[in-house]
């Protein structure tokens, strides 16, 4: 049997990438954007996260992003480098009407 997810590691830290356990507690290292193309072709810009000991970035939905806002206090996201999150897989999130897993951002 073949392992898809370490035979075609992803750039991106997804649901799979998390599993199944509780949680992880991780450190945020760097912040920044990426570009990506929308299924009608439109580009759209997404704001990324970092964490020590990993390649792969978190791209921020509307609700992890707003969670590290609250929890930070700060719109400047520089600000929450060096900063302790928890990261867990949440395999009940709605996401465009379905249902399957999501990774969300929690207070460690």
């Amino acid at each position: 049997m073949v392992d898809l997810t370490t035979f075609r590691p992803s750039a991106w830290i997804n649901a799979s990438v998390v599993g199944d356990e509780n949680q992880y507690s991780c450190i945020i290292s760097d912040t920044g954007t990426a570009e990506f193309e929308r299924d009608d072709g439109k580009k759209e810009v997404k704001l990324i996260v970092h964490f020590e000991g990993d390649d792969r970035a978190l791209v921020l939905n509307k609700g992890n992003e707003q969670v590290l806002r609250e929890l930070y206090g700060s719109v400047n996201t520089e600000e929450w480098h060096g900063k302790p999150i928890g990261v867990r897989n949440e395999p009940t999130q709605q996401m465009d009407g379905s249902i399957k897993g999501g990774v969300k951002l929690r207070r460690v």
